[in-house]
């Protein structure tokens, strides 16, 4: 069985660098987004690793802002270079702040005995754990890729213009073909029937990726969305197999993680955990590398 993982990256290079170095261990192929905007990222990664047959680079990157649409169509463009490979059997979703924390001989083995599984979190929209339930992501128009989310004026901007959506009842119609919205994590591991399903439905339904221009966090929508409301009948277990620790350490939430991590990490049946640093979890990293050897 052959793993596609695809990377969207935008920052530390000791860090991505780590994280492809364990990557070459499986019996993968590796597919690399980098932020158009990190041009000495690119240059050094892409210098170190382009002569590795498996690792294959996004030639022509977009520039990704945070909450955008533009991370959506990163993601996308991972996908669709990756799925031109019928090799690929598993697809896995993960950030260049990612490190996998099973052995090879573990992970192989989980995803032969769960063949044609898809570990994907999922709820249905309204959801009670997200702002106004959720609905206002998309229904509503948000301007990440307009203004600098990251930057001062956003916050002030962005709320003055949901405020005067909701004042004129302004609210995008959900297409007839939608049912309902769901929503859930980012980062997932999709079999290639689950991502052949995601292809079929963006050829049928086209305009669909319209709906996910200007909205707020979108790559935490698509895939869920389109997989419950297509005719895909493999089980999807509402577990992305990832360790995150959402509260605030290191001055970032998710929190960068450390040393103390190590025993929650281990204790479920984690394969992925994030958010790694070059810095803060060395530590942390080394110990993760021995176990997973």
């Amino acid at each position: 069985m052959k793993h596609a993982f695809l990377i969207t990256a935008y920052k530390d290079a000791e860090q991505l660098g780590f994280l492809i170095n364990e990557l070459c261990h499986f019996n993968s192929e590796v597919y690399i987004h980098i932020d158009k905007r990190s041009t000495e990222l690119i240059t050094e990664i892409i210098q170190k690793y382009t002569s590795l047959k498996n690792i294959h680079f996004i030639q022509d990157p977009i520039k990704v802002h945070f909450g955008g649409f533009s991370h959506l169509q990163a993601i996308l463009i991972l996908l669709y270079e990756a799925y031109k490979n019928k090799a690929n059997d598993y697809f896995h979703l993960i950030s260049g702040q990612d490190l996998p924390v099973r052995s090879k001989k573990e992970f192989e083995s989980f995803f032969e005995k769960n063949n044609g599984k898809d570990f994907i979190t999922h709820f249905k929209l309204p959801h009670e754990g997200w702002e106004n339930g959720g609905l206002n992501r998309i229904e509503l128009y948000h301007l990440n890729d307009i203004i600098d989310p990251k930057g001062n004026l956003f916050s002030k901007f962005n709320k003055k213009f949901i405020s005067l959506q909701n004042m004129f009842r302004i609210k995008r119609k959900r297409p007839r073909y939608i049912h309902s919205y769901y929503g859930g994590g980012t980062w997932w591991s999709l079999s290639r029937n689950a991502i052949t399903a995601v292809i079929d439905f963006n050829k049928k339904h086209p305009r669909f990726i319209n709906y996910f221009k200007s909205t707020h966090c979108g790559e935490e929508l698509f895939f869920q969305t389109v997989l419950l409301n297509c005719d895909y009948k493999n089980e999807m277990v509402n577990n992305d197999l990832r360790y995150i620790n959402w509260s605030t350490k290191h001055n970032s939430c998710p929190a960068l993680l450390d040393f103390e991590d190590l025993e929650p990490i281990l204790k479920q049946e984690h394969f992925f955990a994030r958010k790694f640093d070059g810095k803060i979890s060395a530590e942390l990293r080394e110990e993760i590398q021995k176990i997973t050897k």
